[in-house]
């Protein structure tokens, strides 16, 4: 793969992906396009050695696996998140405040406050509608496709301190505007009115909604020689599109199921049926097993298969800071350019494991991809990973690696185009 599609490739991802459920949207297009088959999450049939295949995890998250050609070795997996920080819009969200109305939203994750200030934001999501069964309820996908709200700063003739930094408090200062007041007596469902007209539905018929305010704004090229990729959500749908161009463009193995997984609620800990945290990966890889024609059915040789298999976990890194080098480890240093990053935490933070390690050290060398291995400054304390969970849940060795980007959990990255590339070489390598 070349740099130019490595960056169209993800640029196209960021674009059709304003909420969690339009990454799920995407991905599964992507994958139907290069001719995998979805199956049913609570169904089990005869898998076909040599073919690929998708499921869908309660529309939240997304398995996609080739069947070994012959006999069951074991997993190679990759696995990412489809999720990033954000805000979420609350029940009965209207309020009126002066002459506008605002919404009433709740944080999702860890974003930084201030990067979503001033910039235009759209809507994006899914509601539930009712039907004839309350038990199937009908999902559908929303998104306001231009931007519809924005979270103004206060002036500073109002804040002489604000440059001194100030705290902003999410039930004060971060409820969006969406409109003005002007007639509108009664502004209570005046938002899933706007929705359902543009759903094609009555207002009183949606259920329930999971709606995101998202960061609006196109990705971009910058640099005077193109060398970086600013746009939002690059946490973590970098790592998405790898494991989506990795499971694509490589054929199935004799003996290996090559298999990625993106999941949702990294974000918020993975403590959800479809989340990291959960025994949804487990109970997938035991039933990828027992379906594969040819194999021993006993639990015994099933532990043994996954005792042979290995996880990379796909998080984006933390690049150095040209004005704050000294946040980072000082025999360390984690250019933008770094390429692949094998995060590393002693105190498993993020899966560390030396074999893990050693074998994508490996591959990064003989493929001749950039690489570099990252540790947090010995006086701080870093974030968790997908890693570190699942190798808790799964018996197989486990590696978190990553792109080095600036500005982690604001509403806009920023990244090397060169290390999504490096990333892309090497989850493809992964599965040959």
């Amino acid at each position: 793969m070349e740099l130019q599609e490595s960056t169209n490739r993800l640029v196209e991802l960021i674009r059709h992906s304003q909420s969690p459920y339009h990454t799920m949207k995407e991905a599964i297009s992507q994958l139907e396009k290069a001719g995998f088959e979805r199956i049913s999450l609570a169904e089990s049939a005869a898998l076909e050695p040599g073919k690929a295949y998708y499921v869908s995890i309660y529309d939240r998250s997304l398995a996609a696996f080739r069947v070994p050609q012959s006999g069951f070795k074991g997993f190679r997996i990759i696995t990412s998140h489809i999720d990033n920080p954000c805000f979420m819009i609350k029940p009965n969200p209207e309020r009126k405040k002066s002459d506008c109305i605002t919404l009433n939203v709740e944080r999702y994750g860890g974003p930084i406050l201030n990067t979503w200030l001033d910039r235009p934001l759209t809507i994006a999501g899914r509601v539930c509608v009712a039907t004839d069964d309350p038990f199937n309820p009908k999902t559908m996908l929303y998104n306001s496709k231009k931007p519809v709200a924005v979270i103004p700063n206060l002036a500073i003739h109002m804040n002489r301190e604000v440059n001194k930094g100030v705290e902003l408090k999410v039930q004060t200062d971060l409820e969006p505007i969406v409109s003005l007041i002007g007639a509108k007596e009664n502004t209570q469902g005046w938002l899933l009115g706007k929705i359902a007209a543009e759903l094609g539905i009555e207002a009183d018929s949606i259920l329930d909604y999971e709606l995101f305010l998202c960061n609006g704004e196109e990705p971009s090229i910058t640099g005077f020689d193109d060398e970086f990729l600013s746009a939002p959500r690059l946490d973590n749908l970098t790592s998405c599109q790898s494991c989506l161009n990795a499971i694509m463009d490589t054929e199935a193995l004799s003996d290996i199921c090559n298999l990625v997984v993106l999941f949702d609620n990294e974000e918020c800990g993975s403590s959800s049926k479809q989340g990291a945290g959960s025994v949804i990966l487990s109970s997938i890889l035991e039933k990828i097993y027992l379906n594969t024609p040819d194999t021993d059915k006993s639990r015994t040789a099933f532990i043994d298969v996954m005792l042979h298999s290995l996880t990379a976990s796909l998080d984006v890194a933390h690049a150095m800071h040209p004005n704050h080098p000294e946040k980072n480890d000082p025999t360390n240093p984690i250019p933008m350019e770094s390429g692949v990053v094998i995060k590393m935490n002693y105190n498993q933070r993020y899966a560390t494991d030396t074999n893990a390690v050693s074998i994508v050290e490996g591959i990064c060398r003989a493929e001749k991809i950039a690489h570099t291995k990252f540790v947090n400054h010995g006086d701080a304390v870093g974030g968790g990973t997908l890693g570190s969970i699942l190798s808790t849940s799964i018996p197989a060795m486990t590696v978190d690696l990553g792109v080095p980007i600036l500005a982690m959990h604001s509403s806009r990255e920023l990244m090397a185009r060169s290390s999504q590339l490096a990333m892309d070489q090497f989850a493809e390598a992964f599965f040959k």
